[in-house]
């Protein structure tokens, strides 16, 4: 199963502009940022999953201080 890259690269952009770094977060994955922040790439499933799981490590306590 795919995910489309629609999703990785909406939520790159808002972390961007909730002003979250997201240059380690991006050293952190396996798949390549220039994927991650196409809109039209399709990318699988897992590697998605692990992109998000990475990304609820990573700023889960960061995103509930600021609400």
């Amino acid at each position: 199963m795919y995910f489309s890259g629609k999703i990785t690269n909406s939520i790159l952009i808002y972390l961007a502009r909730q002003g979250f770094s997201v240059e380690s977060l991006l050293e952190q994955t396996e798949v390549p940022a220039e994927f991650l922040r196409d809109p039209s790439c399709w990318l699988e499933s897992h590697k998605v999953e692990s992109f998000l799981n990475l990304i609820e490590k990573e700023f889960r306590d960061k995103m509930s201080d600021q609400q």
